[in-house]
């Protein structure tokens, strides 16, 4: 999470998405999820806020500052283009 943050950061993606299969293996993949939204926390608070911060505070537009907007997906509803 810590470089997905960064390279987020220094690339100027707009979000980074933490997949997981935690509606399946809830200890192990929901630990990683929690893990995840609080690593972005604790260390990027100042650039990041959770998808549904963006849309109680900000109305679902990213703000001023640019923050990086975190969210998450189980894995099976994920679809890739290519």
């Amino acid at each position: 999470m810590r470089k997905a943050v960064q390279y987020a950061l220094d690339s100027r993606k707009e979000s980074v998405t933490i997949v997981h299969k935690g509606n399946i293996m809830k200890f192990t993949e929901g630990a990683f999820r929690t893990w995840c939204y609080e690593v972005a926390r604790e260390e990027f608070a100042e650039h990041t806020l959770t998808k549904e911060e963006l849309y109680r505070v900000y109305g679902g537009k990213r703000p001023a500052d640019k923050k990086i907007v975190i969210k998450d997906r189980i894995a099976d509803n994920r679809l890739v283009a290519t």
